[in-house]
């Protein structure tokens, strides 16, 4: 090979590792707390379901702060409603702007801090797959992740509600059907005492697991409760 030639390839082969490890370097990643304290490294490989990972774990990161921020200012605004009840609650963010009831600001946390602990939970179940070479997919558990996420943005992105209870209006996209619900820690403890529903009928702000039966099909499905009124249709799955 003549020395001009050998040069070039000699200088395009390091162009190429040069490119290579630039990539790597500036591979992203983020690191999310897990139900257990641990953590877990989200990176974005390149892949899509690589890239719907980070952001998501990027997503649940910055909900922690607004959760963290917004606990400690209710905490401030409880005290201060202990001192002098007559005082007004200044300095709270949209979702949490003047609250005289107490239990509402605190269904609202139990919410948020049981669908950030779904989201990612369901986020470590997708890494799993995702890191794995099974054959299952990642696909149900990122779009759940989603969901919980999106959920506890939408507490924060709305007014407060100036009810503990909500009129409801909740319905199967099957129909005819019957519908049940309890509240979703009942559920995920074992419970089986499920309540018959009735549209229109006033539930306290919270999580419930809503199940249609019907047209010899029995689905169930995770519902957060926040605004009044309510109006969801239920999808199977």
């Amino acid at each position: 090979m003549p020395r001009t030639a050998l040069m070039l390839a000699l200088i395009l082969l390091a162009s190429g590792d040069a490119a290579a490890q630039s990539n790597i370097d500036e591979t992203q990643s983020v690191t999310v707390t897990l139900n257990d304290k641990s953590t877990l490294v989200l990176e974005d490989d390149g892949t899509k379901n690589g890239q719907r990972l980070y952001v998501l774990g990027e997503e649940l990161r910055a909900l922690d702060k607004e959760i963290e921020r917004l606990k400690a200012q209710a905490n401030a605004a409880r005290g201060v409603s202990e001192q002098d009840p007559a005082t007004p609650k200044s300095g709270l963010p949209k979702s949490a702007a003047p609250v005289d009831n107490t239990e509402i600001m605190s269904s609202l946390l139990a919410v948020m801090e049981q669908n950030r602990a779904d989201a990612a939970e369901e986020l470590q179940e997708a890494w799993k797959l995702s890191s794995s070479r099974s054959w299952g997919s990642p696909a149900e558990h990122l779009e759940s992740a989603q969901e919980n996420i999106q959920s506890v943005r939408g507490v924060l992105d709305k007014s407060m509600p100036t009810s503990l209870y909500c009129r409801t209006e909740i319905k199967s996209a099957s129909e005819p059907s019957h519908i049940h619900y309890m509240p979703e820690g009942v559920f995920r403890s074992g419970g089986e005492d499920w309540m018959s529903y009735t549209p229109g009928a006033k539930i306290k702000i919270g999580n419930y697991r809503f199940r249609v039966s019907g047209e010899g099909a029995v689905f169930n499905q995770k519902v957060t409760i926040l605004q009044d009124p309510f109006v969801h249709v239920i999808q199977p799955l």
